[in-house]
C-alpha cells in the first residue's frame, strides 16, 4: 500500500509532470493532441479496471498520469480554437487546487466559513455588475443548469403551490425562446416536467436575434387564450452558440413588460461583454431590466471549470423555490449569521466552491485585466474576419458578425475554380463545399496541429461550416489568427 509519504510525494511532483510536458505553455510547434480512436486510445492506456491490479510502485504511478497527460487535449495550445472554453487562467488554477485540496463544500458558514464569505462577495459584484443591486444569485455547474433555475424561478412566482402539489392539472404554461437558443432551454423543459413541445421557438433575423414582432405575436396568441395556455418565461440569449448573436434585451423587456412574463437572459458566453463598458452598451443594453441571468466566467473569461451563476433581481425567491428545511443541515437557532448558510436555496446539497476561483482571478488581475482582455478577444476576431474576407480560400457564413464567433466555409482551389469558370453555386457546389469542411476537420485533427470548431444551422438552411470562437485564454494574437488561415491553406487548398 502507498504510504502518507509517498502519496504527497506524488503531489509534489504532478507540477513538474504537467510543467515538463508543456500544459501550461505548449509551443504553436506541439500537438494540440495526438488523435488515437477510442479502442486504439483504451488499449495503449491500459484503462480496463477489471484486473485489479495495482500500480506497481510510484515510477508508474507517474507514468500513468504522464500518458494521461500526453494523450489529452492541450486547452492551453495557442492553436486550440474547438470549444467555447480554453486554458484556465492560472490564478483560478491555483485557487482551484486550494479548493481542492481542502475539499470544502459551500452549503453552510460552518463548513466553508471563507469561502461562503467569499461568495456572497462575488455574488453581490456580479448582481451589481447586471443592475442588480438588492437580488441574489447561486453559483452553479454550468449555464444549462442557470437556465434550468431561471425556468423553475419564474414557475415558482407564477404558481407557488405546485412546489408541493405539483404540476397535476395545471394549466399548460409556455416558454419563449430563441431559434437559435441553446438546447437547454428544451432539456429544462423536459426535466421540469413542462414538456419539450411547450418550449415555442421564435424566428430570429439575419443576425440571428429573437424577432421582436413575431415573440409579441406569440405571446398575445397565448394572453388571448386562443391556444389554451399561459405565458410563463421568455428567454432570450446574449451570445448565441453558433454566431455570438445578441437579442435586443431592451425590446424584449419591453414586450416582457407588457405581458407580465419573466424575462431571462442566457448571458452564459456574450456576458463577458459586462467587462467592457463600450460592449456592454453596445450588446447588453437593457439587462438591467431582465429577471435573470446566466454567467459562465468558465467560458469566455477562462475561469477554471466549473464556474457559472444564476443571478436574479428577486430576492428570497430561490430559498422559497428550493428550500426543503432539512433541520439536520440549516438549524435556525445556531451560533452564527446563518444568513451565509446558503445550502438550502440551491438545488444541491454538496456544491463545489467555484467563487473563489472567480475571485482569486478578480483579486489578481483587477477588472480592467478583464476589459482588456475581452476587447482583445473581440478585436482578434475582427482582424480574423477582415483577413478570410478578402482570401479566396474562405467564404462568409454572414457578412456581420456581433461577438467573438467567426462562421465561414473553407472553399479549395477546385472549387474555387468552379465558381469562377462562371458555374452557379449549385446544389452540388453547395454540398461539395459542406463535405470539405468534414473532410478539413478530420485532417486539422489527425494531423494534430489545429482544432476548430464546425456547425451547422438547419433553421436556416446552413449546412457545415467552420466555427472560430476567440477567448480570453490564452490571449489570442493576430499572428494566432493569421496561422489558423495559413495552416487550413495548407492542409486543405488542393482538397
Amino acid at each position: 500500500m502507498a504510504n502518507l509519504g509517498e502519496e504527497q510525494d506524488l503531489l509534489s511532483k504532478i507540477f513538474d509532470i504537467l510543467k515538463s510536458e508543456r500544459v501550461f505553455d505548449p509551443k504553436a510547434g506541439d500537438l494540440v493532441f495526438p488523435f488515437k480512436h477510442p479502442q486504439e486510445l483504451k488499449s495503449l492506456l491500459c484503462l480496463d479496471l477489471s484486473t485489479g491490479v495495482p500500480c506497481a510502485g510510484s515510477a508508474e504511478r507517474e507514468n500513468v498520469i504522464r500518458m494521461v497527460i500526453q494523450h489529452s487535449i492541450k486547452t492551453a495550445h495557442p492553436n486550440y480554437h474547438n470549444e467555447m472554453y480554453a486554458a484556465p487562467d492560472l490564478y483560478g488554477l491555483a485557487a482551484s487546487w486550494v479548493t481542492d485540496a481542502l475539499n470544502a463544500c459551500q452549503f453552510t458558514f460552518e463548513a466553508a466559513p471563507v469561502f461562503s464569505l467569499i461568495e456572497s462577495m462575488v455574488l453581490e459584484y456580479f448582481l451589481k455588475l447586471c443592475g442588480f443591486e438588492g437580488g441574489e444569485g447561486v453559483f452553479t455547474p454550468g449555464g444549462s443548469i442557470a437556465n434550468m433555475y431561471a425556468i423553475s424561478m419564474a414557475r415558482h412566482k407564477m404558481l407557488p403551490d405546485i412546489k408541493t402539489e405539483g404540476m397535476y392539472g395545471q394549466q399548460c404554461l409556455k416558454i419563449y425562446t430563441s431559434e437559435d437558443a441553446h438546447y437547454s432551454v428544451t432539456k429544462s423543459a423536459n426535466w421540469l416536467g413542462l414538456g419539450e413541445a411547450n418550449v415555442l421557438k421564435i424566428s430570429t433575423d439575419h443576425l440571428s436575434r429573437i424577432d421582436p414582432g413575431a415573440l409579441e405575436a406569440a405571446l398575445q396568441t397565448a394572453t388571448d387564450g386562443q391556444d389554451g395556455s399561459r405565458p410563463l418565461i421568455v428567454s432570450v440569449t446574449a451570445g448565441t452558440t453558433v454566431f455570438g448573436a445578441f437579442d435586443e434585451l431592451g425590446k424584449i423587456a419591453d414586450i416582457c413588460a407588457r405581458f407580465g412574463t419573466w424575462m431571462h437572459v442566457d448571458a452564459a458566453w456574450g456576458g463577458a461583454a459586462l467587462f467592457s463598458d463600450h460592449y456592454r452598451k453596445l450588446l447588453l443594453n437593457g439587462l438591467e431590466r431582465a429577471d435573470s441571468v446566466a454567467l459562465c466566467p468558465q467560458k469566455l473569461l477562462g475561469a477554471p471549470l466549473q464556474c457559472a451563476m444564476f443571478l436574479s433581481r428577486h430576492k428570497g425567491l430561490l430559498t422559497s423555490c428550493n428550500a426543503a428545511c432539512a433541520e439536520y443541515l440549516f438549524q435556525t437557532d445556531k451560533y452564527y449569521d446563518i444568513s451565509y448558510d446558503t445550502g438550502d436555496m440551491s438545488v444541491q446539497c454538496g456544491r463545489k466552491v467555484d467563487s473563489f476561483k472567480l475571485w482569486f482571478m478578480l483579486r489578481a488581475r483587477g477588472p480592467e485585466w478583464f476589459q482588456l482582455a475581452v476587447e482583445n478577444a473581440l478585436s482578434c476576431a475582427q482582424y480574423f474576419q477582415r483577413a478570410i474576407t478578402e482570401n479566396a480560400f474562405f467564404k462568409l457564413v454572414r457578412t456581420k458578425f456581433e461577438f467573438t464567433n467567426v462562421c465561414f466555409w473553407f472553399v479549395p482551389k477546385r472549387l474555387q475554380l468552379a465558381s469562377r469558370s462562371g458555374q452557379d453555386e449549385t446544389d452540388e457546389w453547395w454540398a461539395e463545399v459542406q463535405k470539405v469542411t468534414l473532410i478539413l476537420k478530420e485532417r486539422m485533427v489527425k494531423k494534430g496541429s489545429l482544432m476548430v470548431s464546425y456547425a451547422s444551422h438547419p433553421c436556416k438552411k446552413l449546412g457545415y461550416f467552420f466555427r472560430l470562437v476567440v477567448k480570453c485564454v490564452p490571449p489570442p494574437t493576430t499572428e494566432r489568427m493569421d496561422y489558423i488561415i495559413q495552416e487550413m491553406v495548407a492542409i486543405g487548398g488542393e482538397l
